[in-house]
């Protein structure tokens, strides 16, 4: 009789696990081929099941669209298995609704961005170990969240890890408008050194400058201007030791000899597509270095040790003291992906920061797995 009841008791309370174990419908962003962004990616819709012991559930709140994202779409900078599909997207910011079985530090409604890589960041929901995010001051707003992850960082590691920069120094730096160039301007500004930004001549110019020199430019060329300016002339100590390229072409050229003797020049993007050259006067009477330098590089090395933790706690203090303040940005409500003008086209991204919206998104039905 004994063994009847326990039996019964335990069909009932497998049965009661069974009705309460439940998924939530999520929509993403995925390829499952490599190819032109705007073509192969298309929004899905799946399910995730309830968080397991050490994970989290995350609300993704916004989420970037990086040059590094697109690459990544085309095979370019695609590491690892070609196991389809891909959720697209490396940069969140988003907030945990719900925690594993096991002990943890995290609770409902704590935000939190990513540490890892390849995080899948085009998506309403995701399951993350708990050890693969890190917690955001509740005072940190969502947009400064979102580009800290890696846009701020590499910002933060071009202007650290080359040139050893005093109070006064001075840096050159291309694509001065874009996510990356404006949180430069805010770190030089922080750090007191002088920060030329290039940026392409357009009707509204004379308004970016303004704009930009307001985040933290010295002073603010266009590419037309800087091949024939005497900023340098008249101003020595101008002459940059850093320089910063994520354009390549003309004008990282034109950037590169701006240097001083023994300067660095830093190329981390390529959005012309075009090669920089340099003179051999360059290397062997100023013996300029060339280097390049990849964020996602750099995580793969330093992911999760003390100078990665610390970076982030740098940084997040800043925001913090008002000292840095997100890249201008323009939102794209995550249902409406293909508007125009198309966010997933490289020509777009060019005075323009997009970002996925999913605060919009209506909470997604619970669903019993059964």
């Amino acid at each position: 009789m004994w063994s009847l009841l326990n039996l019964k008791s335990l069909q009932i309370f497998s049965i009661g696990q069974r009705l309460w174990r439940r998924t939530i419908k999520t929509k993403s962003l995925v390829y499952h081929r490599f190819g032109v962004p705007d073509e192969v990616v298309e929004m899905v819709e799946g399910e995730l099941p309830d968080p397991g012991d050490k994970q989290l559930l995350i609300k993704i709140a916004l989420a970037p669209i990086n040059p590094y994202d697109l690459y990544n779409i085309l095979g370019k900078f695609h590491t690892g298995s070609n196991k389809f599909p891909y959720t697209g997207g490396s940069e969140f910011v988003g907030e945990v609704v719900k925690t594993g079985t096991q002990y943890t530090p995290y609770v409902r409604g704590d935000i939190v961005i990513p540490l890892t890589l390849g995080s899948g960041a085009w998506t309403t929901y995701k399951l993350v170990n708990e050890s693969d995010v890190f917690k955001v001051p509740n005072e940190v707003g969502l947009q400064e969240a979102a580009t800290t992850a890696i846009t701020a960082c590499t910002a933060y590691r071009l202007l650290r890890d080359f040139v050893s920069l005093s109070e006064g120094d001075s840096v050159i730096l291309s694509g001065a408008n874009s996510a990356v160039g404006q949180l430069t301007l805010q770190l030089c500004k922080l750090w007191n050194l002088n920060a030329i930004g290039i940026v392409r001549d357009r009707d509204n110019v004379v308004n970016l400058k303004e704009d930009l020199k307001s985040l933290g430019a010295t002073e603010i060329l266009t590419d037309k201007e800087i091949d024939r300016t005497n900023l340098f002339e008249n101003y020595p100590f101008l002459k940059p030791k850093l320089a910063l390229d994520c354009i390549g072409g003309t004008i990282g050229s034109m950037i590169a000899q701006c240097l001083v003797k023994d300067g660095f020049m830093i190329s981390y993007g390529e959005m012309s597509n075009e090669p920089v050259y340099a003179e051999s006067n360059q290397f062997v009477m100023q013996e300029n270095v060339f280097t390049g330098f990849s964020m996602i590089r750099w995580l793969d090395e330093n992911m999760k040790l003390d100078k990665h933790i610390h970076m982030l706690d740098e940084l997040m203090i800043q925001i913090l003291r008002k000292n840095l303040i997100a890249p201008r940005m323009e939102m794209v409500p995550f249902e409406f992906y293909k508007v125009l003008p198309d966010p997933l086209k490289f020509v777009n991204m060019a005075n323009r920061k997009f970002v996925f919206d999913m605060r919009e998104e209506a909470l997604d039905e619970l669903v019993d797995s059964e």
